[in-house]
C-alpha cells in the first residue's frame, strides 16, 4: 500500500522533473563531457529536485500528523 504522498510524487513530481530533463536534453549536446553555459540550468534542475523532495516530505508529515491527531485520546496534548 502506498501513501498519497508517494502517489502524488510519482505523478506530478516526477512529471515536472521529466519536463525539466527534456529541456536540458534539448539544450545540451548528447556528447559526453563538460558543457559550457549550462551552470544556471544545472542549478535550476537541482533547486527543482530539492523543491520536489521538500514537497514530498511535507506531504508525508501532513499524513503522519493527521493519523496521530485522529488516534489521540481526549486530554492528550
Amino acid at each position: 500500500m502506498t501513501s498519497t504522498a508517494l502517489d502524488q510524487w510519482r505523478t506530478s513530481g516526477l512529471g515536472s522533473l521529466a519536463e525539466l530533463g527534456g529541456v536540458y536534453a534539448t539544450l545540451t549536446d548528447p556528447v559526453p563531457g563538460r558543457k559550457r553555459g549550462t551552470n544556471q540550468l544545472n542549478r535550476s534542475l537541482f533547486v527543482a529536485l530539492v523543491a520536489q523532495f521538500q514537497s514530498y516530505c511535507r506531504d508525508l508529515h501532513d499524513i503522519a500528523a493527521r493519523i496521530h491527531v485522529d488516534a489521540a485520546i481526549p486530554g492528550q496534548g
